[in-house]
């Protein structure tokens, strides 16, 4: 019998074993990878500056997007807890429409087809107002990206990104 629980833990232990490495062997996606990317022209913003934002959608998909829709909403610390005041006030790049949501944020319709793998960039520009609380509040972001393909499947996801933009 003591044998029999011996045979038992060491078939449980190279069973964990086993799991263990097959999950360290799978790879976490790189930043290379993400569908959505975000950058600034600047770490800091002073009240009633502007500031860009550069999104870049990448096609993660193996086949290509015929149409897709992205939007931007501030995160609800952004807005509510620090109460940072800033308004959108346009957007250029590989889009064929670009609008407000008024207080739901922004979205756009990016130029398509996008190949697997390729990306289209949108340049969004916000002004912080002038009455705008700052003191090291920094923008948080959700971003909601869906997609369809020529065959009729869809694809969504939601990224909450950091601007890394302080209001001062």
């Amino acid at each position: 019998m003591a044998s029999f629980g011996r045979r038992s833990r060491f078939a449980v232990l190279i069973g964990v074993v086993l799991a263990l490495a097959m999950i360290v062997s799978i790879a976490p996606a790189s930043a290379d990878d993400a569908v959505v990317s975000t950058s600034v022209d600047k770490s800091t913003v002073a009240v009633g500056g502007s500031v860009t934002m550069t999104v870049t959608f990448t096609n993660p998909d193996a086949s290509t997007i015929t149409f897709d829709y992205l939007s931007i909403i501030p995160t609800f610390t952004t807005w509510s807890t620090y109460g940072m005041i800033f308004d959108f006030t346009g957007c250029t790049g590989d889009v064929t429409w670009c609008g407000s949501l008024g207080a739901e944020g922004e979205a756009v319709h990016h130029t398509v087809p996008i190949a697997a793998g390729d990306s289209r960039t949108v340049y969004f520009t916000y002004q912080v107002a002038a009455n705008s609380p700052c003191g090291g509040v920094s923008v948080g972001l959700v971003v909601y990206s869906y997609r369809e393909d020529a065959q009729g499947d869809t694809s969504d996801e939601t990224n909450t990104v950091a601007t890394g933009v302080t209001c001062s």
